[in-house]
């Protein structure tokens, strides 16, 4: 078997390989990513919140100014002022970054699927199924089902949605539905957002906060009913559909890391535990996991032991009922601005002002799952 050798390995060439690859390959050192999958068609789409521009404007699919918020208290229209709330479409990522690596020299994009890795004393080695490759760091985003949801904190955020076309201007384009906790969540956490693109064209989905996964056609009349009790769009037809799994848990996916292999995107714990934002996450993890590796730092782009607690409480709330995602996302966009919001999701926020938001969070439920055990 043909044996490959780098300086720097990627498995998997999703946001989180390819965001990395692009900022190793500046280093001029050899860089192999191994991804089985060809990753050229839209597998999935990212909506995420920015201030002014950012590194990805030039393949955004479509950005809001104003927000829509509907629970026990509504907010319609809403200036998010100074953010801007950006859609990317995953075929357009893949795209772009595929074509600036592919006129370097120095990075290697291999489609083959990983057998096994072991790690050695000077190297790494991975076996491939057309290849073998070794590599002095191993950078790895391939997810694994390794996490026991009985064991630690634990909840997958599971949604399903329809890119829709109408007959006639039915959307306001400006303006994306954030979260509609309005129908029935059913002893869970579940709402729709609504993300139009154009007057007569958006997505329309459904995010549930639960570890009974659906099939992808459960969703369809969740969606179907929403379409018809809450947007009245007249005639329309469904141009696409997509469907997914996020996990939200606090699980130590560091405790994976060697001095060798270092666990990043998903797999490395890169999502937001308690809402399920991932993709700005990733791109500004990428970039402090990259200039560590480039000043000879050992890698550690681990959230903060406040961030972390806060989001513990946060899902300890919603396992054991203590209080809803309704509840706290009501609470928090009742009482507080979407820049606000914002910035106490993004982890931006100081420590009083991290306190005066979570003030407007439900205080007993809250309280209670703070001291709760752990699971």
């Amino acid at each position: 078997m043909t044996k490959h050798n780098f300086d720097y390995l990627i498995l998997g060439g999703g946001a989180a390989g390819l965001s990395v690859a692009s900022g190793l390959a500046k280093s001029g050192k050899k860089i192999g990513i191994i991804e089985k999958e060809s990753k050229n068609s839209n597998d999935r789409t990212w909506s995420f919140w920015e201030k002014g521009a950012g590194v990805h404007d030039d393949i955004v699919h479509h950005k809001w100014t104003h927000l829509n918020f509907y629970a026990s208290k509504s907010i319609v229209r809403e200036d998010m002022d100074p953010y801007r709330y950006k859609m990317v479409r995953s075929a357009d990522f893949y795209k772009k970054l595929h074509t600036e690596l592919q006129t370097l020299d120095n990075v290697h994009y291999i489609q083959d699927e990983v057998v096994s890795t072991k790690e050695e004393k000077d190297y790494v080695s991975v076996n491939g199924r057309l290849a073998s490759y070794t590599s002095h760091m191993l950078l790895d985003s391939i997810f694994r089902p390794e996490i026991n949801p009985s064991e630690t904190l634990y909840v997958a955020q599971h949604f399903g949605g329809w890119f829709v076309k109408t007959e006639k201007p039915a959307f306001d384009p400006t303006t994306a539905t954030l979260m509609d906790f309005r129908i029935d969540q059913e002893g869970e956490t579940r709402f729709f957002y609504v993300l139009p693109t154009s007057e007569t064209e958006a997505l329309v989905e459904i995010a549930i906060f639960s570890n009974d996964i659906l099939q992808p056609e459960e969703y369809d009349p969740m969606i179907e009913s929403y379409i018809e009790d809450y947007l009245s769009i007249g005639k329309y037809e469904i141009a696409e559909k997509e469907s997914g799994v996020i996990p939200m848990t606090t699980y130590p996916f560091h405790k994976h890391n060697t001095d060798r292999i270092i666990r990043i995107g998903t797999s490395g714990g890169w999502v937001k535990p308690s809402s399920g934002y991932a993709f700005k996450r990733i791109l500004e993890k990428s970039e402090e996991l990259v200039n560590q590796l480039l000043d000879g730092k050992k890698p550690n782009v681990e959230s903060s032991p406040w961030h972390k607690w806060m989001d513990r409480t946060m899902l300890k709330a919603i396992l054991y009922n203590y209080a809803s995602g309704k509840d706290a996302f009501d609470s928090l966009f009742g009482k507080s601005s979407p820049a606000e919001v914002f910035q106490f999701l993004d982890e931006e926020n100081t420590t009083l002002e991290n306190l005066r938001i979570m003030s407007s969070s439900p205080i007993v439920p809250f309280t209670r799952a703070a001291f709760a055990r752990p699971w």
